[in-house]
């Protein structure tokens, strides 16, 4: 399993389980986008998870301040309980360590007990429990990259 950056020619796989109704060119767009390696003004990376060549999921980084990032993985349904999720995060820790990150959050919606359990199994620590914007009960948890 590795991680790699999309590219336009990956729509085709993506819209089996990401935004499968998006259109073509709209689909291309958005990948474009990700590789600007920015979001809202800041540092946003986002990986293809890929597993015998073929895309499983997708992890990002998104960054907060010069010091904190957050992550977030998504693995497509069929090819979840596979350990991929695990192998992402532990890949993207050590990006986020080389980039220079010290912490790394994660928001994890309440009920989402396997995400929960992924995140206190690697050593992330939960930092705060909050009602989000759209009422939903989260987790937000916190990961230190390094002792200094």
């Amino acid at each position: 399993m590795y991680l790699r950056h999309f590219n336009e020619n990956d729509y085709l796989e993506l819209t089996k389980y990401y935004m499968p109704n998006l259109k073509e060119e709209q689909f291309k767009q958005i990948i474009r986008e990700w590789n600007l390696l920015k979001y809202k003004n800041k540092f946003f990376e986002i990986f293809a998870i890929v597993e015998n060549r073929q895309i499983v999921g997708m992890i990002s980084l998104y960054q907060h301040t010069s010091t904190v990032v957050s992550e977030g993985v998504e693995i497509f349904k069929p090819f979840r309980n596979k350990g991929l999720a695990t192998k992402s995060i532990l890949l993207i820790q050590n990006i986020a360590k080389f980039y220079g990150y010290k912490v790394i959050t994660v928001q994890v919606a309440r009920k989402n007990i396997a995400s929960i359990k992924l995140h206190k199994k690697l050593e992330f620590e939960i930092y705060h429990e909050f009602i989000s914007l759209k009422e939903n009960r989260q987790l937000l948890f916190g990961y230190v990259t390094t002792n200094s």
